[in-house]
Order: C-alpha cells, then structure tokens, then sequence
C-alpha cells in the first residue's frame, strides 16, 4: 500500500482473526451457528478488548474464523476465503483508484 505523510500508512490495517485446528478445541469453547459455521463461545470479549486497545490503528473484523484446516471444502473455510476475498478485492479498488491520482 502506499505509504502517507512521513510514511505513515494512508489506510488502517485489516486485521482477521483465524484459529486453526478446530478439531483439538475444547468443545466448551464452541458452537455451530446456524449455516453450520464453527464459532468461538468467548469472541466477543477477545474482539471488544482488541477493538479498545487498537480500534483507532486497525480494523478488525468482527469475528473470529475457528476453521479445521483438514476439511477444506466445509462451511468454515467458505466463510474464510469469502472474506478475505472481499478484502482482496477492497485492495484491489483502492490500488486501482490510487494509480490515477
């Protein structure tokens, strides 16, 4: 990305959170959503206090992806690709839009 002012970034980071290895989890820590979806019991405390402590440098997706890296074609890895391709995209329009300034 191009770099700002004193080489300061002009955008916030995007910060995803994955855990991998959702098969060796406690099964306490998580729960399947309703499109069959792995989720963490705790996420919204670990986002919450991410948020405070970085919400002005970073922007962090609201959710953590617990995936079973084995099983690449279940719904935890769709959800996966599916937002990081968004977030593939977003760089892509905004490199885009940058080479012509």
């Amino acid at each position: 990305m191009d770099a700002g002012f004193a080489g300061a970034q002009l955008w916030p980071a995007r910060i995803l959170l994955v855990g991998t290895h959702a098969d060796q989890a406690p099964v306490t820590s998580l729960r399947r959503n309703a499109r069959g979806q792995t989720e963490l019991v705790s996420n919204t405390s670990l986002i919450t206090s991410l948020q405070t402590s970085f919400g002005a440098e970073l922007i962090i997706v609201p959710r953590v992806y617990v995936v079973d890296a084995r099983q690449a074609s279940g719904a935890d890895m769709t959800a996966l690709r599916t937002v990081v391709g968004d977030m593939k995209q977003f760089l892509c329009q905004v490199t885009r839009r940058d080479a012509y300034l």
